[in-house]
Protein backbone atom coordinates (compact mmCIF):
# COMPACT_ATOMS: atom_id res chain seq x y z
CA UNK A 1 0.00 0.00 0.00
CA UNK A 2 1.14 3.15 -1.03
CA UNK A 3 0.85 6.92 0.39
CA UNK A 4 -2.13 7.72 -2.29
CA UNK A 5 -4.07 4.50 -1.25
CA UNK A 6 -3.55 4.85 2.54
CA UNK A 7 -5.20 8.65 1.92
CA UNK A 8 -7.87 6.78 -0.14
CA UNK A 9 -8.75 5.12 3.47
CA UNK A 10 -8.50 8.23 5.02
CA UNK A 11 -11.18 9.79 3.14
CA UNK A 12 -13.04 6.58 3.12
CA UNK A 13 -12.99 6.16 6.72
CA UNK A 14 -13.90 9.76 6.70
CA UNK A 15 -16.97 9.66 4.31
CA UNK A 16 -18.19 6.85 6.53
CA UNK A 17 -18.16 8.54 10.07
CA UNK A 18 -18.29 12.58 9.26
CA UNK A 19 -19.45 13.59 12.48
CA UNK A 20 -16.20 12.24 14.31
CA UNK A 21 -13.68 13.40 11.41
CA UNK A 22 -15.14 16.28 10.74
CA UNK A 23 -12.39 18.09 12.66
CA UNK A 24 -9.15 15.76 11.82
CA UNK A 25 -10.00 16.11 8.19
CA UNK A 26 -9.08 19.53 8.48
CA UNK A 27 -6.08 18.89 11.03
CA UNK A 28 -3.00 18.30 8.71
CA UNK A 29 -1.12 16.57 11.38
CA UNK A 30 -3.81 14.62 12.45
CA UNK A 31 -4.42 13.44 8.67
CA UNK A 32 -0.75 12.79 8.14
CA UNK A 33 -0.74 10.53 11.85
CA UNK A 34 -3.49 8.26 10.17
CA UNK A 35 -1.73 8.02 7.07
CA UNK A 36 1.61 7.15 8.48
CA UNK A 37 -0.01 4.42 11.15
CA UNK A 38 -1.76 2.84 8.02
CA UNK A 39 1.79 3.03 6.02
CA UNK A 40 3.66 1.50 8.47
CA UNK A 41 0.84 -1.28 9.30
CA UNK A 42 -0.09 -1.97 6.10
CA UNK A 43 2.11 -0.84 4.24
CA UNK A 44 3.38 -4.37 2.62
CA UNK A 45 -0.15 -5.56 2.31
CA UNK A 46 -2.20 -5.85 -1.17
CA UNK A 47 -4.14 -2.02 -0.79
CA UNK A 48 -7.40 -4.24 -2.27
CA UNK A 49 -6.94 -6.67 0.86
CA UNK A 50 -6.96 -3.34 3.25
CA UNK A 51 -9.69 -1.83 1.38
CA UNK A 52 -12.30 -4.55 1.45
CA UNK A 53 -10.89 -4.97 5.52
CA UNK A 54 -11.88 -1.15 6.17
CA UNK A 55 -15.48 -1.84 4.03
CA UNK A 56 -16.38 -4.74 6.31
CA UNK A 57 -15.50 -2.94 9.44
CA UNK A 58 -17.60 -0.20 8.51
CA UNK A 59 -20.25 -2.14 7.53
CA UNK A 60 -20.32 -3.33 11.06
CA UNK A 61 -19.51 -0.89 13.24
CA UNK A 62 -21.13 3.00 14.35
CA UNK A 63 -17.27 3.60 15.22
CA UNK A 64 -14.53 3.94 12.81
CA UNK A 65 -12.00 0.76 13.04
CA UNK A 66 -9.02 0.84 14.75
CA UNK A 67 -5.23 -0.33 13.65
CA UNK A 68 -6.59 -3.79 15.73
CA UNK A 69 -9.62 -4.60 13.86
CA UNK A 70 -8.06 -3.95 10.69
CA UNK A 71 -5.29 -5.76 11.40
CA UNK A 72 -7.47 -8.88 12.40
CA UNK A 73 -10.04 -8.28 9.29
CA UNK A 74 -6.77 -8.07 6.92
CA UNK A 75 -5.82 -11.53 8.04
CA UNK A 76 -9.26 -13.16 7.58
CA UNK A 77 -9.46 -11.10 4.43
CA UNK A 78 -6.01 -12.91 3.33
CA UNK A 79 -7.15 -16.32 4.63
CA UNK A 80 -10.14 -16.06 2.70
CA UNK A 81 -8.48 -15.47 0.02
CA UNK A 82 -6.03 -18.18 0.21
CA UNK A 83 -8.84 -20.73 1.07
CA UNK A 84 -10.75 -19.97 -1.88
CA UNK A 85 -7.31 -20.20 -4.53
CA UNK A 86 -6.72 -23.66 -2.81
CA UNK A 87 -10.31 -24.40 -3.67
CA UNK A 88 -9.84 -23.55 -6.95
CA UNK A 89 -6.77 -25.64 -7.70
CA UNK A 90 -8.11 -28.90 -5.67
CA UNK A 91 -11.48 -28.13 -8.33
CA UNK A 92 -8.71 -28.33 -11.40
CA UNK A 93 -7.07 -30.93 -9.53
CA UNK A 94 -9.83 -32.95 -9.34
CA UNK A 95 -11.47 -32.00 -13.03
CA UNK A 96 -8.31 -33.44 -14.84
CA UNK A 97 -8.40 -36.77 -12.40
CA UNK A 98 -11.74 -37.18 -13.81
CA UNK A 99 -11.13 -36.06 -17.39
CA UNK A 100 -8.05 -38.47 -16.86
CA UNK A 101 -10.18 -41.73 -15.51
CA UNK A 102 -12.48 -41.01 -18.50
CA UNK A 103 -9.41 -40.82 -20.83
CA UNK A 104 -8.66 -44.31 -19.59
CA UNK A 105 -11.99 -45.67 -19.62
CA UNK A 106 -12.13 -44.92 -22.93
CA UNK A 107 -9.21 -46.61 -23.94
CA UNK A 108 -9.48 -49.25 -22.06
CA UNK A 109 -12.96 -49.37 -24.15
CA UNK A 110 -10.98 -49.05 -27.72
CA UNK A 111 -8.89 -52.12 -26.61
CA UNK A 112 -11.39 -54.53 -25.78
CA UNK A 113 -13.26 -53.75 -28.91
Amino acid sequence: MNRYEAVTLFELIRSAYPGIYAKKARDEKAVEEFISLYMENFGGEPFEIVRAAVSDLIKRSKFPPNISEVWEQVQRQKDLEEFQTREEIEEAEEMSQEDREAFENALIAFYKA
